[in-house]
């Protein structure tokens, strides 16, 4: 299948992605959060509002202190613990 379409497959660095199940500590790295072992969607969109707060108030702050990394995450969510 892979060879009929023409298609080159590639493992995704996990430094770049998180996940509700392995949140990642490094926020100048992520480029991208799933929340594919989360069950059912309100819960989803529960942590994932959760996350959008971390995501303000990590992009308001100076840029030395976001390479400081001092941010937390906030837990506990629904799916996030």
């Amino acid at each position: 299948m892979q060879a009929k379409l023409d298609l080159t497959i590639q493992f995704l660095d996990t430094q770049y992605i998180s996940g509700f199940c392995q949140l990642s500590k490094d926020l100048n790295k992520i480029c991208t959060l799933h929340a594919n072992c989360c069950v059912g969607l309100g819960a989803k969109l529960h942590d994932l509002r959760g996350v959008l707060d971390v995501w303000r108030n990590y992009t308001a702050g100076t840029p030395d202190e976001r390479r400081a990394g001092k941010f937390q995450w906030k837990l506990p969510g629904i799916c996030i613990h």
